[in-house]
């Protein structure tokens, strides 16, 4: 069974992207047992160094492998020729930024700042135009390839305009918006339906509750926004009550990650010691509706 691509995207900032993604994958590999590879699109660079942190980011063999180098010096296209295998030797395998000495480590492809750059001397390309350029061609390969490779790949996407964002939109098997339950936010939704006019109605794209504040009332806000055609998109974790109101839920403020991810003190911990009791339930919740909607349930974790 080939594996699945999910997408984490969302064109405005700071409403949790790289954080659920990260956690996503750490609870599909670690609670799920799936094989994960995760793939940084994001020129912040905040998921590369999560996940590796210093001084790892920075060390020449990373360097070699940053997307910006594997895509515009076409090196990754020219090792497809050397089959499946040779093709390891672009991705940082074992990454154990969360806990140590699991049976299936956790993989990245990185990248850089320096990505802004190479994107920047070639323009960025319109959404699904009909022609693709050679490093968009490229990174398809590289997504295409991975599918063989891992069971999930988790695929965080830059926020604004994007050279790849179209290939992501075309190869990705769920598509999740994070977006924060506040009415700035919710508003960017509307921005996005309208850039992704021609995805209205994709059953691939759901809407992920993010930074969700339980002391607050941010499920009737939620509740309003979409009666009132404001959520565009189907939302995760919601449970459809006949004769009743649905339940909304989402992922709460991930403050334990930033512990966990703490490169100078960090300790070996297990997944329970990085998500705090009120969010590890959520997040099982939400990959099992992943793996549910990607069709993965069928595989025995």
């Amino acid at each position: 069974m080939p594996g699945r691509i999910i997408a984490f995207s969302n064109r405005k900032g700071g409403v949790g992207k790289t954080t659920s993604a990260i956690a996503v994958a750490d609870t599909l590999h670690t609670q799920f047992r799936h094989s994960v590879c995760v793939v940084d699109t994001d020129p912040q660079a905040s998921a590369s160094y999560a996940l590796l942190g210093d001084p790892l980011i920075d060390e020449p063999a990373v360097r070699e492998i940053y997307l910006e180098r594997l895509l515009w010096d076409h090196r990754y296209r020219r090792a497809r020729a050397r089959g499946l295998e040779a093709l390891r030797a672009f991705r940082r395998e074992n990454v154990q930024a969360l806990q140590f000495a699991h049976d299936r480590p956790m993989s990245l492809v990185p990248i850089s700042p320096q990505f802004w750059i190479h994107e920047g001397r070639r323009g960025v390309g319109r959404m699904l135009t009909p022609r693709i350029t050679p490093q968009q061609e490229g990174f398809r390969d590289m997504l295409r390839d991975l599918r063989q490779q891992f069971e999930f790949i988790i695929v965080d996407s830059a926020p604004g305009a994007s050279l790849l964002f179209e290939i992501i939109v075309r190869e990705a098997d769920l598509i999740i918006v994070p977006c924060r339950p506040d009415a700035v936010s919710i508003w960017g939704l509307q921005v996005l339906r309208r850039e992704m006019v021609h995805l209205a109605d994709d059953p691939r794209l759901r809407v992920l509750w993010t930074m969700v504040n339980p002391s607050t009332n941010w499920t009737g806000l939620v509740a309003r926004s979409r009666d009132g055609g404001r959520v565009p998109f189907p939302m995760l974790m919601t449970t459809s009550n006949p004769g009743a109101e649905d339940v909304f839920d989402g992922i709460n403020q991930l403050v334990g990650m930033g512990r966990a991810l703490d490169h100078e003190h960090r300790l070996a911990r297990n997944w329970n010691d990085v998500y705090p009791e009120q969010v590890a339930p959520k997040l099982e919740r939400l990959c099992r509706e992943i793996r549910s909607l990607t069709r993965m349930e069928e595989r025995a974790p």
